[in-house]
């Protein structure tokens, strides 16, 4: 365990390789998602990005990341670690439609910056908050704006490998990876992995309050129970965000969590995401239940590593419980 992580420095190289593309091409694209994924495809906007889900017939998330389109396709970013999988899956629903999904691999190059400053003029989409995420198209390249727990707001720049770099402007500063994941931890934004597929439904991750999850399109995977966990009474589940102490390489995502003041008992939740924290520790995203929420949460075990609540940057809908820092 060390208690004071130094986070490396981030290098304008640095690559974001935690992350994949997938690409849908063809006139039924569109249609096509819409009908596989948790939000609206069909009235998605060429210059934003959208959060999304993708269920298992019994609603759990096998996938979440970004959605965004263009001319030449509709592309979606997710946890590297499932995009040859859930290409393949979303290629066993294409049947009679006119498209094509695919793996894109090492095509794409992911990179993320902060901005010191925003000048008049700049035409990059940085937003310290918005749903749906803003994007721009710029120099062959793509960049979206996305959440950050601070002033400084930060961007995605995704752009073909096979391109040279766009020229980054002055004011904009590399993202290592272990920022970037710790970045979207604070920012309390869910990455399905393969360590935590057909765990959660939607809105245990909160998923619907970024904007992933629309409850007025058609029917797609999982979109009864999802509909269900919604309506029919409050939810009981929720993603919240953590802090620890010390590093604990146990600590990662799909670690069972407990409440200590119930010894032998069963886990109330499950972590979602872990991350180094810049200046000591670790900060965690965890699904419990709500109830628990102001207990003794331990990760791995009611003896293992203690947690402390930190705030999410958004409000939990229905007046559900939500966690501060104590004074």
């Amino acid at each position: 365990m060390n208690p004071a992580p130094i986070l490396a420095t981030a290098q304008p190289t640095d690559e974001l390789d935690h992350l994949g593309v997938i690409e849908v091409t063809g006139p039924d694209a569109a249609s096509f998602l819409h009908a596989q994924l948790t939000c609206d495809v069909s009235h998605l906007e060429d210059d934003q990005a959208r959060a999304f889900g993708y269920c298992s017939p019994k609603g759990r998330l096998l996938a979440s990341g970004l959605l965004w389109r263009d001319t030449a396709a509709h592309y979606l970013v997710l946890s590297a670690d499932l995009a040859g999988a859930f290409s393949k899956r979303l290629s066993m629903y294409v049947l009679r439609s006119k498209l094509v999904v695919r793996d894109t691999g090492r095509k794409y190059r992911l990179q993320g910056f902060k901005a010191s400053a925003n000048p008049t003029g700049e035409a990059l989409p940085l937003s310290s908050d918005s749903r749906p995420f803003p994007l721009a198209a710029r120099e062959k390249a793509l960049w979206i704006g996305m959440p950050g727990p601070g002033p400084e707001p930060r961007c995605l720049l995704i752009q073909a490998r096979d391109l040279p770099a766009p020229e980054v402007r002055p004011h904009l500063q590399a993202i290592a990876p272990d920022e970037w994941r710790w970045m979207d931890i604070a920012s309390g934004l869910p990455w399905i992995a393969l360590a935590t597929q057909d765990l959660f439904v939607p809105q245990m991750v909160n998923l619907e309050v970024l904007g992933g999850v629309d409850f007025k399109k058609g029917c797609y995977p999982g979109q009864e129970v999802v509909a269900r966990s919604q309506y029919l009474g409050k939810l009981k589940r929720r993603t919240l965000r953590f802090a620890t102490e010390v590093i604990d390489p146990a600590a990662q995502a799909g670690q069972d969590v407990f409440d200590a003041r119930e010894p032998g008992a069963q886990a109330i939740g499950s972590v979602v995401a872990a991350a180094l924290a810049p200046a000591a520790g670790q900060e965690l995203l965890c699904e419990i239940l709500l109830n628990h929420a102001q207990g003794d949460l331990r990760v791995g075990s009611p003896s293992g590593l203690a947690l402390a609540p930190r705030e999410l940057p958004y409000r939990l809908p229905d007046n559900e419980v939500f966690v501060r820092p104590k004074l």
